[in-house]
């Protein structure tokens, strides 16, 4: 049930709240004195605090005390900022220190988006002393909460909400053997909250890997254009067009992608689907519930669970005259960013930035325009104008707030960005990114900002022969523990040192192979998918590609495979 009040402000006074005249006494301490009801009479020449609607539940109506008696609120200094931290998975609550006699009701913000009045499964109870309730804390919930008293904007405290995540260790390989006098070497990768140191205890177990081979075919729709493994419900999405103008895309699913029974493909009751987003898992964020997906030409983004496959709400950006492209996900502080269209799909155009907790957008990523690419443990924001050229750095702290740490001008008109870890730093990144035009690979060191640029690359895949998206020159990295990167060109197929910066090899005779999979770490072969689509599957060192060809497409298959030792 809402409420509503109407109010005059009378020369001297601060305002009127719920019926009764304020007036302010010092910069920290808010005080208003009970002089006569203000909400009887209506002077729209002095309207200043009114129709601000509440929840009566949740805000009861303040009771008229005696003529003259002084209410005051006030906070003390050393708290109007407080740092909180909590593991995750655990619950938390935060207090408002912001004291008085007759205090109003406290109103909680995140990102500017009041929360009191949210159905959140997560803040849901807000306490009679004011208190803010988080049950089953994740990182999306770690960022700035303030608290203020009804009313009283001015006078507010800051929360800092900082997640703690107990170390994930990865030990690459677990086992090895090797003749006496000869180098051996163990890799080790650990995320986690703060970031975890590594140190090294002698020996460990004996576990060989699991060696299988198994192949089969699933027909989908006609033109299969993009694929996505959601491992946290162990599907496969599959977009397809239809036809080459796209008048009947459909989205797919293939359940239990990973089992060895026979694989079963169903449709998803959403139509005109231009395209989807899955998060990625890593090593903190190891379940995904949802995801999303675009229609053709709207200004809108529609989330979806993705267990049920139903549409969940649909979060508008008509304020904004966005028409979604593309989505990049952080778990830390839980922010979704937004690549938009305008009217003029050849103009760049800010992104958008939707905050995971409410679903509310909290507006433009500043002027940061681009593709926004995500590295894998979720710090660093890389967004890349494929118009202008300008690659732009976000780093993200473990406050959840965002910094723009770099700005680089390049000539190239960018196809893709692919993370690499440094090999020099723990906890860095290098980038790789891929011209749609020339024949130049920059590579860029995120800590530092320099860059190099890998020449003579040959030149990439005509943009018309590559009709299915923008990146018609992929960059891939080899995972984890790998060292060495790919991108293809027309006619052939570069593997690159990531270590040394150098080139590696050249794979000639493969045409239009602009779809590749690294499968895996070191010698073995992992699970994965790779899309074919009337073409040849090949395989050389440690991946696969497919060099497919754009004309005469009819339905397209998906060929899964697991555990191929080389």
């Amino acid at each position: 049930m809402l409420g509503a009040g109407a109010c005059y402000n009378p020369v001297g006074f601060h305002g009127c709240h719920q019926g009764v005249l304020q007036s302010l006494h010092s910069s920290t301490t808010f005080g208003f004195r009970h002089t006569q009801k203000c909400c009887q009479k209506k002077n729209t020449g002095y309207l200043d605090h009114c129709l601000v609607p509440y929840k009566r539940s949740q805000l009861p109506l303040l009771q008229e005390p005696e003529s003259e008696e002084v209410v005051q609120l006030s906070l003390p200094e050393e708290q109007k900022s407080s740092v909180s931290t909590v593991t995750v998975g655990l619950s938390t609550v935060l207090l408002c220190g912001i004291q008085g006699t007759l205090r109003p009701p406290v109103i909680w913000k995140r990102n500017g988006i009041v929360l009191n009045f949210l159905d959140l499964e997560d803040i849901n109870d807000f306490g009679d002393d004011g208190s803010l309730y988080i049950t089953k804390v994740t990182t999306i919930h770690m960022g700035n909460y303030t608290c203020h008293a009804y009313g009283y904007e001015d006078l507010y405290q800051t929360h800092i909400l900082q997640v703690n995540v107990p170390p994930v260790i990865i030990v690459y390989p677990e086992t090895q053997a090797q003749e006496p006098g000869v180098s051996a070497s163990l890799k080790c990768h650990a995320d986690g909250i703060p970031i975890p140191k590594i140190s090294w205890l002698k020996n460990g177990m004996d576990i060989l890997p699991k060696l299988s081979k198994q192949i089969s075919l699933i027909e989908t729709d006609p033109i299969p254009v993009k694929l996505h493994y959601d491992k946290s419900h162990d599907q496969v999405w599959v977009l397809s067009w239809g036809d080459s103008n796209k008048t009947h895309p459909t989205l797919q699913m293939i359940s239990q992608a990973s089992g060895g029974e026979e694989h079963q493909i169903t449709h998803s009751p959403f139509e005109r689907v231009d395209d989807f987003f899955i998060p990625s898992t890593n090593l903190i964020i190891t379940h995904v519930r949802f995801g999303f997906i675009f229609l053709r030409s709207e200004l809108a983004v529609h989330k979806i669970d993705l267990e049920t496959v139903a549409r969940i709400k649909t979060i508008g950006l008509k304020n904004y005259s966005c028409v979604p492209v593309s989505m990049a996900y952080t778990h830390l502080g839980g922010y979704y960013f937004v690549q938009c269209h305008g009217k003029n799909i050849s103009s760049s155009q800010p992104q958008v930035i939707i905050d995971s907790v409410t679903d509310a957008v909290i507006g433009y990523n500043s002027e940061i325009t681009g593709t926004p690419y995500i590295s894998p443990d979720g710090r660093f924001v890389v967004s890349a104008d494929e118009h202008t050229g300008i690659i732009r750095v976000q780093t993200i702290t473990f406050q959840g707030t965002l910094q723009l740490t770099l700005e680089l001008q390049t000539s190239l008109h960018i196809s893709s960005v692919a993370f690499h870890p440094s090999f020099t730093e723990a906890n860095q990144y290098y980038i790789y990114a891929s011209s749609r035009s020339q024949t130049d690979l920059l590579f860029v060191e995120l800590s530092t900002g320099r860059m190099e640029v890998l020449k003579n690359l040959k030149d990439p895949i005509q943009p018309d022969n590559w009709p299915w998206s923008n990146n018609n020159r992929v960059v891939i990295n080899s995972g984890m523990f790998g060292q060495h990167m790919l991108t293809p060109s027309k006619d052939s197929l570069f593997v690159l040192n990531g270590k040394q910066n150098t080139l590696h090899c050249e794979v000639s005779d493969v045409k239009r192979g602009n779809t590749v999979v690294w499968v895996g770490e070191g010698p073995y072969l992992k699970e994965g998918f790779l899309h074919q689509v009337e073409g040849s599957q090949s395989r050389n060192d440690r991946f696969l590609q497919h060099p497919w060809n754009p004309a005469g497409l009819s339905h397209g298959t998906i060929i899964p495979w697991a555990d191929i030792r080389e």
